[in-house]
Formats: C-alpha cells, sequence, structure tokens
C-alpha cells in the first residue's frame, strides 16, 4: 500500500523509484555525456599515435566552415575515391606552393 504525503502526491516505494528511472532511461536513453565518451574511447582504439606518426600527421588543424562546403568536399572526394585528410593536405600544399604538382 502507498501512503500520501501531505502534498497530495502518493509516496513511491524504491522499487517503484526504480522502475520509473528504468522506464525513463529506456525511453530517453544514454546522456549526451555519455555518448560523446563513447564516441571518444571509439576514436582513441582506433587511431593511436603509432599510426598518426606513421602518416606524419602529428599535428591537428580544426576549421569551421558552411555545411554545403563540408558536404561538397565530401562528395568531391568521394568520387575521387580518397580520404578527406589527403585531399585537404594536397589542396593547401598546392595553394602554398609546397608541392609541385
Amino acid at each position: 500500500m502507498t501512503a500520501v504525503l501531505d502534498d497530495g502526491l502518493p509516496e513511491a516505494s524504491d522499487n517503484e523509484l526504480r522502475d520509473a528511472f528504468r522506464k525513463m532511461n529506456a525511453k530517453f536513453g544514454k546522456s549526451q555525456k555519455a555518448h560523446r565518451k563513447q564516441r571518444e574511447k571509439k576514436v582513441q582504439s582506433v587511431v593511436d599515435g603509432r599510426s598518426l606518426r606513421a602518416t606524419g600527421r602529428t599535428e591537428q588543424l580544426n576549421v569551421n566552415i558552411r555545411p554545403e562546403l563540408k558536404l561538397a568536399i565530401a562528395e568531391h572526394v568521394k568520387a575521387e575515391g580518397g580520404k578527406i585528410v589527403d585531399w585537404v593536405e594536397r589542396v593547401f600544399e598546392e595553394a602554398l606552393g609546397l608541392r609541385g604538382n
């Protein structure tokens, strides 16, 4: 039997609360932080310092671009059959005169 509190709401037992949290977690899933941590862990397991040093890519460059430009770059690179990082390096090297192609 569930007791009623002064505010008129029933008092929930530990099992009822636990069941309510389970239902809520099933509906909403993991928190954004949990999803981010899981993605970071997956990336860390795939990319480590050895693979980056093997390609000579030890520095990181982050840029913000328009969504339509990102899509156009991705489609272009996919049509070439390469990787975005290779294409970006090549374009930068050509623009700076660091590559003879």
